[in-house]
């Protein structure tokens, strides 16, 4: 029995012994095996929301934590969205990219396009304001609205591990202006500016002409016509009639 206590101390001993050196030794910074300890690259992820005008498809996340390729080598994260024009009218696009988690925002350049315009082009901060609306989608047709996203010339990716950078696209359909449906045109037949048959100004000249009045001047003061003086002729002395 006393053996067997003996020996429970003994090993009792030694482990403490061991967890004290273990205490001391100092911490090297090497991880375990089996777990990495880099930290992934820069990525940028988009989650599209729904528009009243076009229909978003997909909706929902559209860029799913995209990482940014090293330094020097081509491409970068890329989004396509197809944008159907759902009114009855010919529609602009406009943009922008609300941020959910800044990360990457003096660090990437973006760039969108649709419909043949341009909805960004610049840095990645900017995009977070409503673009100049772009393009041109009459109704019913589709389009497809491409978004890259590029670290910015001379950053190292290295130096951005880690980051993710989460937006949210939102999108509106503007309707198209034209010099024409932004003037009123003239009744068929009439000259721009010109009295209009039926209307008040014409009236009023009809009226003013009856009065022998000026035509478009009813208030102008009629006077009666001037009697005519027979011709006199007058003989002088000693001359011709």
């Amino acid at each position: 029995m006393g053996g067997t206590q003996q020996l429970a101390r003994l090993a009792g001993g030694l482990a403490g012994l061991g967890l004290a050196i273990a205490a001391a030794a100092p911490f090297s910074g090497v991880p375990p095996q089996g777990v990495s300890g880099a930290l992934a690259p820069a990525q940028v992820e988009v989650r599209a929301l729904a528009s009243g005008e076009l229909l978003v498809d997909p909706v929902g996340v559209v860029l799913e934590a995209a990482p940014f390729p090293a330094a020097g080598q081509p491409g970068g994260p890329f989004a396509a969205v197809k944008l159907t024009n759902i009114t009855g009218s010919t529609l602009r696009i406009t943009m922008r990219l609300t941020a959910l988690s800044p990360a990457l925002d003096d660090a990437v350049m973006v760039r969108a396009s649709a419909a043949g315009g341009v909805l960004a082009d610049g840095p990645l901060r900017d995009a977070g304001e409503w673009s100049q609306p772009a393009g041109v989608i009459a109704s019913g047709e589709a389009t497809t609205l491409r978004i890259r996203f590029k670290l910015k010339a001379g950053l190292n990716n290295d130096a951005y591990r880690g980051r993710l950078d989460v937006r949210q696209l939102e999108l509106k359909g503007v309707p198209l202006v034209t010099p024409e449906a932004s003037e009123p045109s003239a009744p068929e037949g009439t000259t721009p500016g010109a009295a209009v048959p039926g209307t008040e100004a014409e009236a009023g000249g009809a009226d003013a002409t009856k009065s022998g009045a000026a035509p478009g001047n009813a208030s102008a003061a009629v006077y009666p016509p001037v009697a005519s003086t027979p011709n006199v002729t007058t003989t002088t002395p000693g001359g011709n009639p």
